[in-house]
């Protein structure tokens, strides 16, 4: 998940704001944009399936648990986002 935020989503941001002027910058924006959520689901079913056996996290760690629903938060906004253009 590190690699699609930092690289990906950085670099599709920074494509779409400095380089509007240049023919090739949407479709470059859009590459760089949709690997987002395919790396981020990538690493979600990697993480649940290969290290969480498929558990989910309990309730009972609160920061766990925030952090595991801010992230499916993330990740939903992300595949939206890919579709809404």
């Amino acid at each position: 998940m590190i690699l699609a935020w930092v690289l990906f989503a950085s670099t599709s941001l920074l494509i779409q704001r400095y380089f509007k002027h240049l023919e090739f910058n949407i479709p470059l924006h859009i590459f760089f944009g949709v690997f987002i959520p395919l790396i981020s689901l990538g690493a979600f079913f990697t993480i649940l399936f290969g290290f969480a056996k498929g558990t989910w996290v309990t309730i009972t760690d609160p920061y766990t648990f925030a952090h595991s629903i801010f992230g499916i938060l993330a990740i939903g906004l992300s595949i939206f986002q890919v579709f809404s253009k």
